[in-house]
């Protein structure tokens, strides 16, 4: 049966699935979650210090909501004992697979590897002060997930792999799933539950079909066993606008799932790739959730891995050095090079680097970096890349400042600046040169389309 530890969790399973497409806000959870402990309108608004007739006004709009989606009268006074009805209905439907389920004890622990697609890594170099902040983050009491974030490319996947392998010992299963497989929620949790069920009649987890009976057995799992979640290219369910960051269509229920992971009492631990910043996980920024920006691969490290296979072309050091910072440091626009260098015909080294923008491979790289960004931060790389040399940031401001505060200019040069495809020199920016000429061909086939 769902106990006191966790039964809130699960009634807000159950609204959200009942009021699909729509989310509740955090007003309206902490409205659910305070008349559930017994709190009356005048001590919420006294505990999160908002007016009280504001908190009136929210949860009878709350109120309404689930009647509409519930299709029965909800108020402040049936509310808990309602939702008790909602849970031991949902209990009932989770008997038959709790009945079969084998328990993992301490003295008869057998350690689950799942790797599935993961991809091999070989080679692997540098990157030792990350594995380091890692393994930190990893071991506080608090931590239920990682958020390694960055350039397409910058080797996110690389390093969640070779951590992930590192600390395995310390989790009864350690399970690897990438989102580019265009699973829905109910798949991947269903995956999940018959990696957990291994021991057990796989048939049962067909049993399950709503999605708050998933998550409910899910976070059982992850409270009875410690669990390292690897999931790769979150980013695959995400897309941006001019304004913020959202799920695509058909993957909204991910919202439920992520926050699972993140909210619920559990002793396991996720590790998420992604090459945008998912907004859910910044109310828990520094609690619950850590985020590591990659950047990438520091000279030296490039150099073990890519500078032998150049040795029988005729780069200096020097044109090598320009050449791996010309392409940000990102190995896999670095290993696109290296490995189409005998097609390139130019000789003069410049014209080697223009080449570099033109491959297809590395135009298909900078387009999802493109597509990873707001319409403003996509307007100021196209500004900055019909401009020669640095632009003035006051003059950046002038251009863009007409419909926007101030304040989400700088926001969006801090954010470029972070993604390395800009740099500011005394207060002045340009364009990072290889992104500089991906945006400038680009123009031109806007131009000549027209």
């Amino acid at each position: 049966m769902i106990n006191n530890s966790y039964s809130f969790e699960s009634i807000i399973f159950i609204i959200d699935e009942v009021i699909r497409p729509s989310y509740l806000n955090k007003i309206q959870e902490i409205i659910l979650k305070q008349v559930w402990e017994g709190k009356t309108y005048s001590e919420i608004a006294n505990i999160y210090n908002y007016d009280t007739e504001y908190i009136k006004t929210k949860g009878c709009e709350l109120w309404k909501l689930l009647s509409k989606s519930f299709g029965t009268q909800i108020n402040k006074s049936n509310f808990v004992p309602f939702m008790r009805s909602q849970i031991n209905s949902l209990n009932s439907s989770l008997d038959k697979y709790q009945k079969r389920e084998t328990t993992i004890t301490s003295n008869s622990k057998q350690e689950y590897i799942h790797w599935t697609t993961a991809p091999e890594i070989t080679n692997f170099q540098g990157r030792q002060m990350e594995l380091t902040q890692l393994h930190n983050w990893s071991q506080e009491p608090c931590c239920r997930a990682v958020i390694i974030s960055g350039m397409v490319g910058c080797g996110k996947t690389a390093l969640a792999i070779k951590f992930g392998k590192q600390i395995s010992e310390q989790f009864d299963y350690v399970i690897w799933f990438s989102l580019t497989e265009s699973l829905s929620v109910k798949e991947l949790l269903k995956s999940y539950l018959q990696i957990f069920a291994s021991s057990v009649d796989q048939s049962l987890v067909d049993d399950y079909e709503h999605i708050n009976s998933l998550l409910t057995k899910f976070v059982e799992h992850l409270r009875t066993y410690r669990c390292l979640l690897i999931i790769d290219d979150l980013d695959s369910i995400l897309e941006s606008d001019s304004t913020t960051i959202f799920y695509r269509q058909n993957s909204e229920e991910y919202a439920q799932l992520l926050r699972c992971l993140v909210a619920t009492h559990h002793q396991s631990l996720s590790i998420f790739t992604s090459s945008i910043k998912p907004k859910i996980f910044e109310y828990y920024d520094n609690e619950r959730v850590f985020f590591m920006h990659l950047q990438g691969l520091n000279q030296s490290s490039l150099e073990l891995v890519y500078r032998n296979r150049l040795k029988n072309n005729n780069l200096t050091e020097l044109q090598w050095h320009s050449l791996i910072k010309y392409c940000q440091y990102n190995p896999q626009i670095i290993n696109i090079f290296v490995s189409n260098i005998n097609n390139i015909l130019e000789e003069d080294f410049n014209c080697i680097l223009q080449e570099i923008s033109l491959l297809k491979e590395v135009t298909k790289i900078l387009e999802q970096e493109l597509n990873n960004l707001s319409k403003l931060e996509k307007e100021m790389l196209y500004w900055l890349a019909i401009n020669s040399g640095y632009t003035k940031n006051e003059l950046l401001e002038r251009q863009f400042s007409h419909f926007r505060p101030k304040s989400k200019l700088h926001e969006s040069f801090d954010f470029l600046r972070e993604r390395g495809l800009i740099y500011k020199k005394d207060n002045n920016y340009i364009l990072q040169p290889l992104m500089k000429n991906y945006m400038q061909k680009k123009l031109i086939e806007i131009i000549i389309q027209e």
